[in-house]
């Protein structure tokens, strides 16, 4: 996945892209517990772990570009930090975790 790939999957999942008729919008992060519907789709978290894998170096450093700063903290406002927390979470600990 390149990083701009990673920015549309985030915005998707974020529930924050301009398309809302994309499949991601509904079925995404987000979009599927707003309202929650009874069941988790557990291939949005590994997506976001990919996507955090990919934009980990960026999220590293001690400025962020705008558009991903926007969209993450949009995530952050609605799940907390612990999920997708880049300092708890390693480039290493990402990728392991998305190895299957």
């Amino acid at each position: 996945m390149e990083r701009e790939e990673a920015v549309m999957l985030l915005k998707c999942h974020a529930f924050s892209y301009d398309d809302l008729s994309h499949p991601k919008m509904q079925n995404g992060f987000t979009g599927s517990l707003r309202p929650f519907r009874g069941h988790l789709i557990e291939e949005n978290f590994h997506e976001l772990m990919e996507i955090l894998r990919v934009l980990a170096p960026e999220l590293a450093r001690p400025t962020l570009d705008r558009e991903v700063m926007v969209v993450y903290g949009e995530l952050l406002t609605w799940h907390g930090p612990g999920l997708l927390n880049p300092r708890a979470c390693s480039a290493e600990t990402i990728s392991s975790r998305t190895s299957r």
